[in-house]
């Protein structure tokens, strides 16, 4: 069993967790490594400190996931952050994709170092969670639903700023279907 404490002391205990089925842990077993899955048994499908972090069902973001440019059709979505960037699984490793820039990087093929390593670092909060940003739009917004994501009003593809003053709540399947389309 991998040791999440790092992850935990970090972002804290999961919130809102619902549980994959058998079928569903079948179905991405032999795909995706044995550390995510029991990671999913474990803590399930959930969001940590307020949002912010969500390990994510897979079937909720695939569609959208796959729209995206250069992305490959066995790709996974496993996480995503408040602003609907997406951590997946892909060719034998973890790629982030960050939907408002068009800019991917592969982080690696050890879920441990991911979840302990690569998320827990002050560089990773603030430029791949956007922890200060969240933190404003948390307090201006409030929190989003599981189906939700922070946004910027005017796309930053189109021009739009990188501040509080142009992020909104918006649904993520269809912000993320934009952007898809926007950037590529």
């Amino acid at each position: 069993m991998i040791d999440l404490q790092r992850f935990h002391a970090t972002f804290g205990k999961p919130q809102g967790a619902h549980y994959p089925d058998e079928k569903l842990l079948q179905e991405y077993t032999n795909v995706l490594p044995e550390a995510l899955l029991e990671i999913w048994a474990e803590t399930g499908f959930a969001h940590f400190r307020d949002g912010m972090l969500w390990i994510v069902d897979p079937t909720s973001l695939e569609d959208e996931l796959r729209r995206w440019p250069d992305t490959p059709k066995a790709a996974v979505p496993v996480m995503r952050s408040a602003f609907g960037k997406i951590v997946y699984w892909a060719t034998d490793q973890f790629t982030y994709l960050d939907v408002h820039l068009n800019v991917r990087f592969d982080i690696g093929d050890n879920t441990g170092l991911v979840f302990n390593l690569f998320l827990t670092q002050e560089k990773s909060l603030q430029s791949v969670l956007n922890q200060s940003l969240f933190r404003s739009a948390l307090k201006k917004l409030g929190a989003i639903a599981a189906d939700e994501m922070y946004a910027y009003a005017l796309p930053i593809a189109m021009g739009g700023d990188l501040d509080i003053g142009n992020i909104e709540i918006v649904k993520m399947r269809e912000q993320l279907a934009i952007l898809a389309q926007i950037n590529g």
